[in-house]
């Protein structure tokens, strides 16, 4: 088994905690869909650094697997009837 790409760099690891904090913040305070964009912007380019320093699929779609699902779920609040 080889070693963890995203576990030993620590932008990776900032990259992907800064969105995670973003979503859990969309998440407890509804704020539009910036901070759910941003979000994502983020991500994407956590994991193209990420693809860069030749981190497996595997892991990389597990994360952003974590990611897209916070988001569905913070975008399902915002659709609510009126």
């Amino acid at each position: 088994m080889t070693e963890s790409v995203i576990f030993n760099s620590y932008l990776l690891l900032a990259g992907y905690g800064a969105a995670a904090f973003l979503c859990v913040f969309s998440l407890i305070k509804p704020s539009g869909y910036i901070i759910p964009a941003i979000s994502a912007i983020l991500v994407a380019a956590t994991t193209v650094a990420a693809l860069l320093l030749k981190a497996d699929l595997l892991e990389v779609s597990l994360v952003v697997l974590v990611f897209l699902a916070l988001n569905l779920v913070s975008f399902r609040g915002k659709g609510g009837k009126k």
